[in-house]
């Protein structure tokens, strides 16, 4: 695990910019594909390296490729992906979610959910591994919460956050991630978008409540216009 302190700005765009800290560190962005081989043999044939591929390891239903600055994109694939097809449509890619790395579960939990008003959407936990994932996100009417069962029923979704807690970082004292604006810079923000909506929001933000998520990566420093 790293071991350097972050401070991740989160950047409230629209109608005003407001950078709020959390104590995060960025791991992967993560797309989701009409057909998860015909992608990846789309990025192989661009050249593009991959940290894993489909054939590695156990899981052979996602893949991360490289982007030109070594950040990992992690590859997964639709709920409706059609197996039998024989090439893959650019137009329907989303971007599934952006993974920080948290010290604090609990505190981190409470920043995205009672802060910044986020669901509990679902939750992986790998007790042999020592470590939990916990994706957030707006909730949609009649969507399932802390989901814990098989498959993913995220993999249509856009805007999520995972956080990915190792056991027991909340215990140690000093211990710290990089936030990536610090030099050496690389990560640079992720951003929410206001609008109307929960009036619970309103109260701890200004009157101003969130609509949904999007990340940015500035390459290969933090956008001084943020």
């Amino acid at each position: 695990m790293c071991s350097c302190k972050v401070r991740t700005y989160v950047s409230l765009a629209h109608p005003e910019r407001v950078l709020i800290c959390g104590w995060t560190n960025l791991v992967n962005s993560c797309i989701s594909v009409d057909h998860l081989e015909k992608a990846c043999e789309r990025l192989e044939s661009n050249n593009v390296f991959f940290q894993k591929r489909l054939s590695d390891g156990r899981m052979k239903n996602i893949a991360f490729a490289l982007d030109p600055d070594g950040y990992w994109v992690e590859i997964i694939g639709q709920r409706q992906s059609d197996p039998a097809s024989a090439s893959t449509n650019l137009d329907v890619y989303r971007f599934n979610h952006t993974m920080l790395r948290v010290k604090d579960v609990e505190k981190s939990m409470q920043f995205y959910r009672s802060v910044l008003g986020m669901c509990h959407l679902r939750t992986i936990e790998q007790p042999e591994a020592r470590f939990n994932l916990y994706f957030l996100g707006y909730g949609r009417e009649g969507e399932e919460r802390d989901y814990r069962g098989e498959g993913n029923p995220l993999a249509d979704r856009e805007g999520l956050v995972e956080l990915t807690w190792n056991y027991g970082t909340e215990k140690e004292e000093g211990f710290k991630y990089h936030n990536g604006n610090d030099e050496p810079q690389g990560f640079g923000v992720c951003s929410l978008f206001a609008g109307a909506g929960k009036a619970r929001m309103g109260a701890k933000m200004g009157g101003r409540t969130f609509a949904y998520l999007s990340t940015t990566l500035t390459l290969p420093a933090l956008d001084s216009r943020t």
